[in-house]
């Protein structure tokens, strides 16, 4: 009976221990309420930051005009054209210095002279008989300089590039003018090339 007594009281007192005190119980719903505040933050800025990219979307949608017209073909540039009257001319009357005048002509999947927005190269090379060609000029336009060579009037719709060139450039050799388009829009370069010649 004595033994059954104080097994029943060493039973009663290793019961309490057996489960979580109420401190320790209150501690850990404390760090639980906490790491679900925590959440509930990071969730809320991700929700932020993720609207915003959805506006940001929608407006880069607007921007470019919402989505294209079936059966109509939209201009786009192919490629690059001099026209006839790009070449070397007097600069003065007296004929000392001569100008060289590069006329561009962005042109269209039909043949059609467009705008464009872009960066240019224009080079010319001497050819002489004998030795090696000579890069006489080598100029690169910026995206302002290309915008600002549009022209449109009486000789038609262009770009136009001026450089001043010395009279002895003619005393040896053809010249070769290099022209470079970069697409501002697509990163492509377009090129074209004309032997000119001195217009006197």
């Amino acid at each position: 009976m004595k033994q059954v007594c104080l097994l029943t009281l060493l039973l009663t007192l290793a019961l309490p221990g057996c489960g979580a005190s109420p401190g320790r119980l209150s501690a850990q719903n404390d760090e639980l309420r906490r790491s679900n505040m925590e959440l509930e933050r990071a969730v809320d800025e991700l929700s932020e930051q993720l609207a915003l990219r959805e506006q940001e979307l929608v407006a880069m949608r607007a921007a470019e005009g919402g989505d294209p017209v079936d059966g109509v073909e939209v201009p786009r540039l192919v490629g690059i054209e001099l026209d006839r009257l790009t070449g070397v001319l007097p600069a003065s009357a007296d004929a000392q210095a001569y100008e060289l005048r590069a006329y561009v002509r962005p042109v269209d999947q039909d043949g059609r002279v467009m705008t464009v927005a872009g960066t240019a190269r224009v080079r010319l090379v001497q050819t002489p008989a004998d030795g090696d060609p000579m890069t006489l000029i080598d100029t690169a336009f910026n995206a302002e300089q290309w915008h600002a060579a549009y022209r449109d009037g009486i000789t038609g719709t262009h770009y136009t590039f001026k450089t001043e060139l010395p009279r002895d450039v003619f005393e040896h050799g053809g010249l070769t003018l290099h022209v470079a388009l970069t697409d501002g829009a697509t990163g492509r370069v377009y090129t074209a090339e004309r032997v000119v010649a001195l217009t006197r």
